[in-house]
């Protein structure tokens, strides 16, 4: 049997989890009190877990991005020592104190070749690379909560920053291609789409309650009524307002008949009934409902053998 290293998948995993120690030693540079809660590296690609209540900014994701960088740029050494756990603690190397170590650790230390202050003291079992150079750059592309009080960074080393900034060019230019817009005009094109978009939504919004209105006073005026409720309705009888959502119907129907006791349904067995007593008669009918005790809506089909 013979062993053989995959060198480079080595390599890519050596720069990612190297990546993840100077992560670490950003977060909790910013955030005072976090810790590692997790995390997953593969090759030029890592997942890191971290304790937070609220998310990072937009500023200080590139300045962890920039700090990081300039650290790879500047080629700080990685040292790999065998020391003992207490020499390791006092050392202010990080730990997992939920996991076990033996009487002697393996500590990485991320510096300065000058010497002048440590970047990242942890203690590690796991493969790194020999300065942070080896790295390339590095690149944040998403965060998220994953549980309460937990974020996840995701972020990606040299390939891999190539390889999304390729992507993103591409993304960006496609974006550009539909809207006809260079780069440089794109956000000011999304501006005037979305300012074109909102006065549409509007004018549309005014001709649909104008459709509803006139809709809602045409079978208003042939209503059915009963000894409970002075408007009865089926809504599905006029085609225009088959594709109006029926909680705008009703919202409608509240301003023009607001006095009266009714009950509004169409076909596909939505209604909304008001009146003093719309809860109990829901409930003595055995009909499905929701709201208060004197306007209720749901759907049930009770409502249309009820009243049809």
């Amino acid at each position: 049997m013979k062993l053989t290293v995959d060198k480079k998948q080595r390599l890519a995993k050596m720069r990612a989890h190297s990546a993840a120690h100077l992560l670490n030693a950003q977060l909790d540079k910013i955030l005072n009190g976090t810790k590692q809660a997790w995390s997953y590296v593969d090759e030029d690609y890592l997942r890191f877990d971290f304790t937070t209540n609220n998310p990072l900014s937009n500023e200080q994701i590139q300045n962890i991005e920039q700090n990081i960088n300039n650290i790879i740029y500047n080629a700080f050494d990685i040292e790999k020592k065998e020391m003992s756990f207490d020499e390791a603690i006092k050392s202010w190397a990080k730990a997992f104190f939920e996991d076990k170590y033996g009487d002697n650790v393996r500590v990485i230390f991320i510096k300065d070749k000058n010497w002048l202050p440590t970047v990242s003291i942890e203690l590690c079992g796991w493969t790194h690379a020999n300065n942070t150079a080896d790295l390339w750059s590095f690149k944040i592309i998403s965060q998220e909560a994953v549980a309460s009080g937990i974020r996840r960074i995701t972020a990606v080393t040299w390939p891999k920053v190539a390889q999304y900034a390729i992507e993103k060019d591409n993304f960006i230019t496609n974006i550009g291609n539909k809207i006809s817009a260079t780069e440089k005009q794109i956000p000011e094109k999304i501006d005037k789409i979305l300012k074109e978009l909102s006065e549409i939504k509007s004018a549309y919004e005014s001709i649909q309650t104008q459709q509803i209105w006139v809709a809602l006073q045409s079978l208003l005026e042939n209503r059915k009524s009963n000894q409970n409720f002075e408007v009865i309705i089926n809504i599905s009888a006029d085609k225009t307002l088959q594709w109006v959502w029926f909680k705008d119907i009703i919202t409608k129907a509240k301003e023009i008949i607001w006095e009266k006791s009714f009950v509004i349904f169409n076909n596909e067995w939505n209604f909304a009934i008001s009146w003093n007593n719309a809860k109990e008669f829901t409930k003595n009918n055995w009909i499905k409902s929701w709201w208060s005790d004197n306007f209720v809506q749901w759907r049930d089909p009770k409502v249309a053998e009820l009243f049809s």
